[in-house]
């Protein structure tokens, strides 16, 4: 099980400086799991957010409105905000409720080696360590006016009008038609996609949701979770917002 240790702080921290992230980029990660871009001299603009947070979602249209574009994405990283904005790139990041998406990403962890969890017996240090991600993280996107700002809420309720501000901020030669993406994200923002499994799909289920209530209760009694709140608000007011 990918539980959360003081080696995972480190590497937290290697992945929020821009020189440590692209070492452990190069070293470690191109060479393990799902293959992720990196940045090249045709990526367009990063799309990013802290786990469970719609990245498979937007991907997804933005694979099929924006066809053979470049983009860098799912490296849920400070260093790769970073990065992106040092090479003056487009800089989307999605963010959701913290609740919600902290419970979502507790889930996906034990997605990687099980399809059961027992919701009365919850790993608390591994909670309060995916909500202390989630405040790191976001903590650094609020004070950045820099990235563009996409809300969970919105893309889930409004994908047409989130992949249209996409459209409005990257370069001209990769535009598309605004017609064009109504039609194309009406009609695949219903499609399947993403993981399958009970507990790591990107899909809401009966199941996940009957778990994330138990595990939102848990996080109810962690005293960051107000200040993950607090960002959350922020972030919702800011400008910078599509």
């Amino acid at each position: 099980m990918k539980i959360k240790t003081k080696f995972s702080r480190l590497l937290d921290f290697v992945k929020s400086n821009k020189i440590t992230f692209y070492l452990w980029y190069r070293l470690y990660r191109k060479n393990r799991g799902v293959k992720i871009n990196w940045f090249n001299k045709d990526t367009v603009f990063l799309i990013d957010g802290y786990p469970r947070s719609g990245n498979t979602f937007i991907q997804m249209l933005i694979k099929n409105v924006f066809a053979g574009i470049e983009t860098v994405h799912h490296l849920h990283s400070i260093g790769a905000i970073k990065i992106s904005l040092a090479k003056g790139l487009p800089s989307f990041i999605i963010y959701r409720d913290p609740k919600h998406a902290v419970s979502s990403n507790y889930l996906k962890e034990y997605s990687f080696i099980t399809d059961q969890i027992n919701i009365e017996k919850i790993n608390s240090d591994l909670l309060n360590y995916s909500l202390n991600y989630y405040i790191q993280f976001y903590r650094y996107v609020v004070k950045n006016d820099a990235v563009i700002l996409i809300s969970f809420d919105k893309l889930i309720r409004e994908p047409e009008s989130v992949i249209k501000a996409i459209n409005n901020r990257i370069p001209s030669s990769y535009k598309r038609n605004e017609n064009d993406i109504l039609h194309i994200v009406s009609e695949i923002k219903d499609r399947s996609f993403g993981a399958k499994d009970k507990l790591g799909s990107s899909r809401p289920s009966e199941v996940k949701e009957k778990l994330k209530k138990n595990l939102i209760k848990h996080l109810t009694a962690f005293e960051n979770l107000k200040l993950a709140n607090q960002l959350y608000e922020k972030l919702k007011v800011a400008p910078n917002n599509v």
